[in-house]
């Protein structure tokens, strides 16, 4: 008996026992009571939150404790003083390490591009514009006009292979400054290919789109409007004359293809055995010549415009100037087969607006007498002597620039 009251004694101490140890278990103990871990967490935070000099991993260190002591014990009593002053940190810390890390990115790519501008590495510059504008993409406009710029300096040096990727980014800069993007440098650019402002990088990058269709691409159409839209706006490229001599090259291209029909349709026409044959030739001729004369005009509008805006200030800009006024005198001589007047007719024709390429150009129609034999039974006109004029006049020669 007394064994087994002995032993019932011994299972119910037993199981008290364990009731009591899983209670104590149970019962989680106070974090806020965990001085140690407290101050360790924060110290880690205070050591590296602002330890100079600055670094990513110091940064780094300041935050992961800052979240750990504010998820742990932020809401303890004790702690509150320190909780209040880590909070706003940890934010900041996170702002500054996106930025420091994206500059870490962005600094070797900077340098690869800044370095092929200078050196005239294009690939390196498109390579490294790339990636900027993929990380930043609303503030790479210094790295976009340069880029665009490229294509412009290669059509000049008969490579047009940076054509296609320069239009892109001409295009994309001006979608950007339309929508209110500015130059992170103030200069629009770097080094050599910066424009200075937001005025001539509109003038410059139009002008780039006008070259790089025109010229680049042979779509005389397309250039022709970036030409003129250049013309009525302000900036470093309204009063720039090459632009002017790449207008009358668009007329002059149209009037020498007007000129090669016409000596076709003259040299029919001498061919031709009859009068009726000569003048069924002529009706054709007149209107061709009308607008052949129409074109020329307005080639000399444009160059006109060119040599006024031509620069003098050195040898090589006076050559330059000489050149221009060379080729709008033999132009002038091609349309009125003299030089009398050349002048007058520059100055007239500068005082008025610049007439829009895109506008259809009228003909203009020389006066000229008529001559007619007469038969016993009809009266028959001959063709005009304007043709014989015409044809040597066509064949002065192509003077574009």
């Amino acid at each position: 008996m007394k064994k087994v009251w002995g032993f019932a004694m011994g299972l119910a101490i037993a199981l008290m026992s364990t009731v009591l140890v899983t209670t104590a278990q149970d019962t989680p103990a106070d974090p806020c009571a965990d001085i140690d871990a407290a101050t360790a967490l924060y110290q880690t935070f205070v050591d590296n939150y602002n330890k100079k000099p600055l670094t990513v991993a110091d940064r780094e260190k300041a935050v992961k404790a800052g979240k750990e002591f504010l998820e742990k014990y932020g809401n303890c009593e004790a702690w509150k003083d320190q909780s209040n002053f880590v909070k706003p940190w940890v934010p900041k810390l996170e702002d500054w390490l996106v930025k420091a890390r994206l500059d870490e990115k962005l600094r070797p790519l900077y340098k690869k591009f800044d370095d092929g501008v200078q050196q005239k590495k294009w690939d390196d510059v498109f390579a490294a514009g790339k990636e900027i504008y993929a990380l930043i993409p609303d503030k790479s406009l210094d790295q976009m006009i340069p880029m665009a710029l490229i294509g412009v300096i290669e059509v000049g040096n008969k490579n047009n292979a940076y054509a296609d990727e320069s239009i892109k980014w001409a295009k994309l800069a001006l979608e950007k400054i339309n929508a209110g993007v500015e130059s992170l440098n103030k200069s629009y650019g770097v080094y050599q290919l910066a424009v200075g402002n937001k005025e001539n990088a509109i003038s410059e990058l139009n002008y780039a789109l006008g070259v790089l269709y025109f010229y680049g691409k042979a779509d005389r159409e397309t250039g022709i409007k970036y030409f003129y839209q250049v013309t009525q706006l302000p900036g470093s490229k309204q009063e720039y004359s090459p632009l002017y001599v790449s207008i009358a090259d668009y007329y002059r291209l149209t009037a020498d293809k007007l000129g090669t029909e016409i000596i076709n349709l003259i040299n029919q026409q001498k061919a031709a055995a009859t009068d009726e044959e000569k003048l069924k030739l002529d009706e054709q001729i007149k209107p061709k010549v009308g607008l052949y004369n129409g074109y020329l005009e307005r080639a000399l509008d444009a160059l006109s415009r060119a040599v006024k805006f031509a620069k003098d200030n050195t040898p090589q800009a006076k050559a330059y100037k000489d050149s221009i006024y060379k080729d709008y005198l033999a132009l002038y001589k091609r349309r009125f087969e003299k030089e009398e007047g050349a002048d007058q007719w520059m100055a007239t024709a500068v005082s008025k607006p610049l007439p829009d390429p895109t506008s259809q150009v009228q003909p203009v129609f020389d006066p000229e007498p008529t001559t007619t034999t007469t038969t016993t039974s009809t009266s028959v006109t001959k063709p005009s002597s304007s043709s014989s004029k015409t044809a040597k006049n066509l064949t002065s020669g192509n003077t574009a620039v």
